[in-house]
């Protein structure tokens, strides 16, 4: 990777914008490093971003909506390994007035006037 590569890279994973007056700011002083500088400083920030990147893996989120019904969606959690479902879904009015219920498919969190959470339990 060469200086100009690394330097557009540090940037990135800051998240400094080049083209704007602080990014301009920054490159000028990036220009002015040695080569060793500019080396311990990529070598920092390179390990951080794949520090942040497993640590993104292990905090998950990915939504889905139902095929038949758009109003309903699911959300599969991933929290250190710990994989569990919610559905979420809009309905006109309560047909259960409990808080929390268990039905055959999971437990249901009933506290929304025009939504439920249900986490799903079963496969």
């Amino acid at each position: 990777m060469n200086r100009e590569q690394k330097i557009n890279f540090i940037m990135a994973v800051r998240g400094i914008a080049v083209y704007s007056e602080f990014g301009k700011y920054i490159l000028s002083e990036y220009n002015k490093m040695d080569n060793d500088e500019l080396q311990i400083e990529y070598d920092f920030y390179i390990t951080n971003f794949n520090k942040w990147g497993k640590i993104m893996k292990l905090f998950n989120i990915k939504t889905f909506e139902d095929r038949y019904n758009p109003k309903k969606k699911f959300h599969h959690f991933n929290i250190m390994g710990l994989k569990f479902r919610v559905a979420n879904n809009v309905r006109s009015y309560k047909t259960r007035f409990d808080m929390v219920y268990k039905t055959e498919r999971g437990i249901v969190f009933n506290g929304f006037d025009k939504r439920y959470l249900c986490l799903i339990t079963k496969r």
